[in-house]
């Protein structure tokens, strides 16, 4: 069975003041997380639960928050292509 979250949401995209990540984007009907570092490298990581985005959204440091959270969490993620972002 597909889990599918009910939220009004589909995404929420936020950019974000550090000096390691440049956008934050969270897809609230399949728990995806997706992060664009400045150097254009892009990592989404399944099955994030919405708060963690929450979390992270309203952090004081977005870095230290993704280290502690995201990147040291048990969340499968993979490596997205600036091509299959559509070249942006």
């Amino acid at each position: 069975m597909e889990k599918r979250n009910k939220s009004i949401l589909p995404y929420q995209l936020i950019q974000v003041n550090s000096e390691a990540i440049k956008s934050a984007e969270y897809y609230y009907t399949d728990y995806k997380l997706r992060i664009v570092f400045k150097n254009n490298s892009c990592y989404e990581y399944d099955d994030v639960p919405a708060f963690m985005f929450e979390g992270l959204r309203t952090s004081l440091s977005k870095g230290k928050f993704l280290n502690k959270y995201i990147l040291k969490g048990k969340f499968n993620h993979k490596y997205i292509s600036h091509e299959s972002r559509g070249g942006k």
